[in-house]
């Protein structure tokens, strides 16, 4: 079985249309037509697929599949847990009479579905074919670099996954319009195919890239892949240099568009970043700073209400290194507009499973720290770095003063602070 090309999937699957039916005598075994291997995309629903299946005796033919058990949960043997069928757990479903296949595929990677017709008779005929289900294959990284005294702000497209399919050339461009084999923008890796920069200018706009694959022979064997930059990204320059974050506006609809919503008000500009620790988060979002007034940190002004509790354990986000997340008080539903970037691994304490703790549900996890240039997922970028390389002692009070001892997380001196936040797609 081969991969089917993007171009020509409309039409290869339009050949499976139909149920046809012949009258006759005896007991003869249906007929179903071969399955083709396709690629699809999770988190997009696939056009419906209604099989081919010819039967002489009956115009009566069920589908199905197979059951697979779920494997029991140890010292749970005795309960019955019901059996799934594997389409079922890559998402997609089979109606027992129309033949329809439909749905919205998950669990990425190459899965094996064999699917069976049975006719009124009783006689069966069964076939096998694969589905590959593509992930995320653009993935982001940031640099901030300086030319000859100017900042320039650039994000790197790279695709992924080199070997999947016998890549031999890559396309990543601004269109879903599936480009041809001959198509200019396709590229070696040698070439500088796998990657694209951007430039981040001052009030221009990031605009979704999609990632388009061909193989030896000239087939084009990716279409309409999740592209880099449909998450919002949110660029924060600060008084020790730039990062950008993506944030989850699916996984945490609430707490990504209340920060949003400080974002576009401009509330963020000129707050500082008031607990620095290092070996635990780099916290900010909520302070502003004048050396010479008593105290010397005070709370920004038009803070939004608090929000409800996006937990850990409900999104499935959790508190790992270079993760974004939602400071607040030990109420639950309390967080505004503070925020801390994780420097460390801080799930064990930071994402508590409200059954076991009630009192300390969890922290919500709303998006990430694009890495460097070059790193990997969880990398921090230098900016970050430098922030939490601040001088501190001392812990802040809630009257806003520096007091000696307990946490020393307060820089010594004027804290790093946020220039502005903007978002840039």
């Amino acid at each position: 079985m081969r991969l089917l090309r993007p171009t020509l999937l409309a039409v290869s699957l339009a050949s499976l249309i139909g149920i046809s039916a012949c009258g006759g005598s005896g007991n003869q075994q249906p007929q179903l037509s071969t399955i083709p291997d396709l690629t699809v995309v999770a988190g997009r629903a696939i056009p419906a697929l209604k099989l081919r299946a010819v039967d002489i005796d009956s115009t009566l033919l069920k589908y199905s599949t197979p059951e697979f058990p779920i494997e029991t949960q140890k010292g749970l043997a005795q309960l019955n847990i019901p059996a799934r069928s594997l389409l079922e757990f890559v998402g997609l479903s089979v109606g027992p009479v129309t033949g329809v296949i439909s749905g919205t595929p998950k669990a990425p990677g190459k899965h094996q579905i064999t699917i069976s017709v049975t006719d009124s008779d009783g006689a069966s005929d069964t076939k096998t074919f694969n589905i590959e289900v593509l992930g995320e294959s653009l993935s982001l990284s940031f640099e901030a670099v300086q030319e000859a005294g100017i900042t320039n702000r650039i994000l790197q497209i790279t695709a992924g996954d080199t070997a999947r399919g016998g890549t031999v050339a890559y396309c990543i461009q601004t269109s879903t319009e599936t480009p041809k084999s001959d198509d200019p923008c396709f590229k070696t890796d040698a070439a500088g195919g796998r990657t694209a920069k951007v430039t981040i200018r001052d009030g221009e706009k990031v605009v979704p890239y999609y990632l388009f694959t061909k193989d030896a022979n000239g087939n084009v064997l990716s279409s309409a892949v999740p592209s880099a930059g449909l998450k919002p990204l949110v660029m924060i320059e600060t008084s020790v240099g730039s990062f950008v974050v993506e944030l989850e506006s699916e996984k945490t609809k609430i707490t990504t568009e209340n920060f949003l919503e400080y974002v576009n008000a401009g509330f963020f500009n000129n707050t500082v970043f008031h607990r620095i620790v290092s070996t635990f988060v780099v916290q900010g979002g909520g302070f502003t700073y004048n050396a010479a007034n008593t105290p010397q940190y005070s709370a920004q002004a038009g803070q939004r209400a608090p929000i409800v509790l996006e937990k850990p354990k409900s999104s499935g986000l959790s508190n790992t290194k270079g993760t974004i997340a939602m400071a607040r008080t030990d109420q639950p539903d309390s967080a505004t507009s503070q925020f801390f970037i994780n420097m460390v691994d801080n799930s064990a304490s930071l994402d508590t499973n409200e059954s076991s703790d009630p009192v300390r549900p969890g922290y919500a996890v709303f998006g990430r720290v694009i890495p460097p240039t070059g790193g990997l997922l969880n990398d921090l970028p230098p900016a970050v770095i430098a922030l939490s390389a601040t001088p501190v002692s001392g812990s802040l009070s809630g009257a806003g003063t520096v007091v000696p001892g307990g946490e020393n997380s307060v820089p010594v001196n004027a804290p790093p602070f946020i220039i502005s936040a903007r978002r840039i797609n």
